[in-house]
């Protein structure tokens, strides 16, 4: 029950924040998950998402991502993983595919978890020409408070296309991990994203995040 009155109480604050601010986007996004252990070092990993954009009333993108990946030690993982999405906007739908290789990074001290992830990607999209882009983030996960507090992390991505226009994306997170087990999880969480169009767009995101482990 305490749990449940951080998550509304987050809820609220978030949502009336980003309703005040006239000249921001507000999303809400959702992330649904199922990760499958192939044996002990190899996972397979099927996840879809979905942006909608409140200030616009619609739907702004939807993927799915398929990922496998292997664990070389006890804080390496590399990987490939392919992704289809569709990009919608007031004028069009533009598809895009998405070939990518990553290798992640974890660390734990004190009760306090490191993961960082860094992926090379290449955009195909039906109806523009392509580019190679590069990610980065680190996401720092903190112990749960007097046992009653759920978990809590910050963290940051870092979006580069590796043509002349560079950094385009970044976003900074903060969330809490409602509910965690063997075999899901459940996590809420609030991001401030800048995007590069003809100049910097400032949005608020709302976001759910659901995994389910086999």
């Amino acid at each position: 029950m305490k749990n449940l009155v951080l998550v509304i109480f987050f809820a609220v604050v978030a949502v009336f924040y980003a309703s005040g601010q006239s000249e921001r986007e507000f999303y809400l996004w959702n992330t649904s998950a199922v990760n499958v252990g192939l044996s002990e070092k190899m996972n397979l990993k099927v996840s879809t998402k979905t942006h909608y954009l409140v200030t616009n009333e619609m739907r702004d993108m939807s993927y799915v991502d398929l990922s496998v990946s292997r664990k070389m030690n006890s804080w390496m993982k590399l990987g490939v993983a392919f992704r289809g999405a569709q990009l919608v906007s007031s004028v069009e739908k533009v598809m895009e595919y998405r070939p990518q290789s990553f290798v992640n990074f974890s660390l734990e001290k004190n009760g306090i978890k490191y993961h960082s992830t860094n992926r090379l990607e290449y955009r195909f999209f039906n109806s523009q020409d392509g580019h190679f882009r590069y990610y980065h983030n680190l996401f720092v996960d903190f112990p749960a408070l007097f046992g009653v507090v759920p978990k809590t992390y910050v963290g940051e991505e870092v979006f580069t296309k590796l043509n002349s226009v560079g950094m385009h994306l970044g976003r900074i997170y903060g969330g809490m991990h409602i509910w965690e087990n063997n075999w899901f999880g459940l996590d809420m969480y609030y991001a401030w994203q800048k995007l590069k169009r003809d100049d910097w767009i400032t949005a608020d995101i709302l976001g759910l995040n659901m995994t389910f482990s086999i």
